[in-house]
C-alpha cells in the first residue's frame, strides 16, 4: 500500500513540475493576445471538462503532465493560420519567442523559488573547509581548516555543488590538484594521489528505523551470495559481541572483516536470530574528507541560490559530457520518467524519515527536477520548446516560415530522436529495478 501511495505522490509531484510548465506557455500566451483552444490538467480522456472566456479547462484520467492548445498551432494547411486574429502562426515572431520561453522560465522560476525556500530553512554550504577528516585524502595532502576551495582539478567552485560534482570524479589511477585561498589570501595548488583502503560489505542496503535502529532493506546476493542469510527487515543488534549503531556500522565491519567471516546477532520478528555472514571484500577510494562551513546569513541565500542553479547545470553538462565520452555508464548517471517517480515516491513514503525532512527531501527533489526539466526544454530538438525556438530563428532569418512539409519532417525526426531517448532513459530505469 506505501509503494502505491509512493508512486501516486510520484506522479502527483511531476505533473506539478509540468503543470508549472505548461501554465507558463498559457499565461504569457494569453496576455500577448493568443486564442487558446484547451487547457488541460493530467493527460488521456476527460474525467472533467467546463468552458470559461472561449477556453476549455480540462482534467483527464492519468495523473501525468499537462497541456495547453493555442488556436491553429497544429494546421495542416499552408498559411491556414495566417492573418487569422488569435491564431498561433498569426502572431509576431517574437511574441512565438517569448510564448515558448514561458514554459522553461516557469521551471526556472519555480526552482529558484524553491532553492530559496530550501536554504532559507537549512542554511547553505560555503566553499571555505571548516573541518578535514583524519583518514581522508585532504588531510594526507596537508589541506587546513580555514582554507577556500577555488578549483578541483581545474573545475571552478562556486558552490559545494561545484565540489560534490568535481570530487565525484576521482580516478583511482590518477593525480588530482585542488586549489586553495587561505585566510590571509595565499593562493596553494595541491597535488594529490588518490590511494585506497580495503573495506568489508555485508551485501545489504540498510533501513535507520525511527528507532535509531538499522535492518535490512535489501539483500544484494550477486555481491555477497553469503547476505542470503537475512530475511528482509531484519534489525541488526551486534556484530561480534558489539552493539551496532547507525555511527559504528562501518568501523565495526573494518574492525573484525581479516577474520572473512562474522557473527552477527538480528532481531526477526519477535526472536533473536545469530548469523554467521562471510564477508565481500571491496577496494574503495579513501574518501576526500573535506566538511566545509555552513552560513545561514538570509542576505547571502538569493545570490547562492543563482550560483547553485548555475552550479547545477554546468555540473550537468560535465556529468553528459563524460557518459559521451563513455567516462561514465549511462546506467551510473541518467535517470528515466520511471527513476524520477520511484525516487520522489521513495522519499515521500520513507518510514524512518519525520515529516519535516520528508517535506524538505521532497522540496529539494522538485528543485533539482524543475530545473533540470527547464534546461533540458531549451534543447534544439522538436517538440523540445528549444525546437521550436529554432525553427522560429530559421523563420526570422528566411522572412517566412518553412514549408509544412518541411516542419512535418523536422518534427518526426525530432519525435523519433525524443522517443529514442526516452525509451534508453526507461530502459536505464528498468534495468535498474531489476538489478
Amino acid at each position: 500500500m506505501s509503494k502505491l501511495f509512493g508512486i501516486i505522490i510520484g506522479l502527483l509531484i511531476l505533473s506539478l513540475i509540468l503543470i508549472i510548465h505548461e501554465a507558463g506557455h498559457f499565461f504569457v500566451g494569453r496576455k500577448l493576445g493568443f486564442k487558446v483552444v484547451e487547457f488541460s490538467i493530467f493527460m488521456g480522456p476527460r474525467l472533467l471538462s467546463w468552458e470559461r472566456k472561449g477556453v476549455r479547462y480540462s482534467i483527464k484520467a492519468i495523473p501525468l503532465g499537462a497541456s495547453v492548445e493555442f488556436a491553429g498551432e497544429y494546421s495542416e494547411e499552408e498559411g491556414a493560420a495566417q492573418n487569422i486574429e488569435g491564431n498561433f502562426f498569426s502572431q509576431a515572431i517574437w511574441k512565438r519567442a517569448l510564448t515558448m520561453l514561458a514554459g522553461p522560465f516557469s521551471n526556472l522560476i519555480a526552482a529558484f523559488i524553491a532553492f530559496i525556500l530550501l536554504f532559507s530553512i537549512n542554511g547553505f554550504f560555503t566553499t571555505i573547509i571548516e573541518s578535514v577528516d583524519t583518514n581522508s585524502l585532504a588531510n594526507s595532502a596537508g589541506i587546513q581548516a580555514g582554507e577556500e576551495v577555488l578549483e578541483f582539478n581545474n573545475y571552478k567552485v562556486n558552490t559545494d555543488f561545484d565540489l560534490r560534482i568535481s570530487s565525484s570524479f576521482i580516478d583511482a589511477k590518477e593525480n588530482f590538484t585542488i586549489k586553495t585561498k587561505t585566510p590571509n589570501g595565499e593562493i596553494k595548488t595541491y597535488n594529490i594521489e588518490p590511494k585506497t583502503e580495503k573495506t568489508y560489505k555485508l551485501g545489504v542496503q540498510l533501513n535507520l528505523d525511527e528507532d535509531n535502529s538499522l535492518s535490512i532493506a535489501m539483500i544484494d546476493k550477486n555481491f555477497n551470495p553469503d547476505a542470503s542469510k537475512f530475511v528482509l527487515g531484519d534489525k541488526l543488534l551486534e556484530v561480534e559481541g558489539e552493539k551496532i549503531t547507525a555511527d559504528n556500522m562501518q568501523s565495526l565491519l573494518h574492525k573484525h572483516g581479516e577474520k572473512g567471516s562474522v557473527d552477527i546477532k538480528v532481531l526477526r520478528g519477535s526472536d533473536t536470530v545469530s548469523l554467521n555472514i562471510k564477508l565481500a571484500e571491496a577496494e574503495n577510494i579513501l574518501p576526500l574528507g573535506l566538511e566545509l562551513e555552513k552560513n545561514n546569513n538570509a542576505l547571502g541565500i538569493v545570490p547562492h541560490a543563482l550560483s547553485y542553479m548555475w552550479s547545477y547545470t554546468k555540473g550537468t553538462g560535465a556529468i553528459l559530457g563524460r557518459v559521451i565520452t563513455g567516462n561514465l555508464p549511462a546506467s551510473d548517471a541518467l535517470t528515466g520518467p520511471v527513476g524520477i517517480i520511484s525516487t520522489l515516491g521513495t522519499v515521500a513514503t520513507q518510514s524512518s524519515v519525520n515529516l519535516g525532512i520528508k517535506l524538505l527531501n521532497l522540496l529539494s527533489l522538485f528543485s533539482s527536477i524543475s530545473l533540470a526539466l527547464g534546461i533540458a526544454n531549451l534543447i534544439p530538438i522538436v517538440p523540445m520548446d528549444g525546437g521550436q525556438l529554432a525553427l522560429l530563428l530559421v523563420e526570422k532569418i528566411r522572412g517566412k516560415r518553412l514549408s509544412v512539409k518541411a516542419e512535418n519532417i523536422i518534427t518526426i525526426i525530432g519525435l523519433v530522436i525524443f522517443m529514442l531517448l526516452f525509451v534508453f532513459a526507461l530502459g536505464i530505469d528498468i534495468g535498474r529495478i531489476f538489478k
